[in-house]
């Protein structure tokens, strides 16, 4: 057996598959009983279903209204008369670039704002790591569905509506791009900046990797209407 056994790690296989299974039940049913035990989208910590998700809407909202969403005040006022919890507000400390994200979640209710924004970036976030596995060349032990259920952090993003699937998928996308489509990785990258300091961190992460180089020529053979 010796060191090969290290090595090849055969045993290893059904083991990491039962794991990674055995966690996306655990997320899932932790999910369902959320749910289940909610009172009006309410746990029973007394937090809103989609706690960070509702600055996102009540900014949508603020927009449809035409009103100032940076108004601390007003974000606030306009928060409660959804949902107030003593004590807290769920602050808005997104830049301008976020509005157009926000602008369309105004268009409706707190809950099916919730579930089209967590299927549009869930299945956009799926759609990136379905195309990093291609690109490796790698096959993932399980479903893709399992895989996504199975990271802890998918857990947490669904619970508290937040931005991580849409700027991994952003991120991850950007970076399959950024060899044969800089424009697209370009863009893609501008896009992530909703969290501005992705816009300080992404240029070092290029310069670091080398990739800044061949973005550049690429770029410009790209304007130019070369070819790689």
């Amino acid at each position: 057996m010796g060191l090969d056994f290290l090595r090849r790690a055969n045993w290893l296989d059904a083991r990491a598959r039962g794991y990674l299974w055995a966690v996306a039940l655990v997320n899932l049913a932790t999910l369902g009983v959320l749910l289940v035990t909610a009172r009006n989208g309410v746990d029973r910590n007394n937090f809103l279903v989609g706690t960070d998700f509702l600055s996102f809407w009540t900014t949508g909202r603020m927009l449809q209204a035409q009103t100032d969403v940076y108004d601390v005040a007003a974000h606030v006022a306009a928060q409660r008369t959804f949902f107030a919890q003593q004590g807290a507000h769920t602050a808005f400390f997104y830049p301008p670039s976020f509005l157009p994200f926000c602008w369309p979640l105004g268009l409706m209710g707190y809950f099916p704002a919730l579930a089209l924004w967590l299927a549009a970036t869930g299945g956009a976030y799926a759609l990136a790591v379905q195309a990093w596995l291609k690109r490796t060349g790698l096959a993932s032990p399980v479903p893709l569905a399992v895989l996504v259920a199975a990271f802890p952090p998918v857990l947490v993003t669904i619970t508290h509506g937040q931005t991580s699937f849409l700027l991994a998928a952003l991120l991850g996308l950007a970076a399959l791009s950024a060899r044969d489509r800089p424009w697209l990785a370009g863009g893609l990258i501008g896009l992530a900046t909703i969290k501005p300091q992705f816009g300080l961190l992404i240029p070092v992460a290029l310069l670091l990797s080398g990739e800044h180089a061949g973005l550049r020529v690429r770029y410009l053979v790209a304007m130019a209407g070369g070819r790689r």
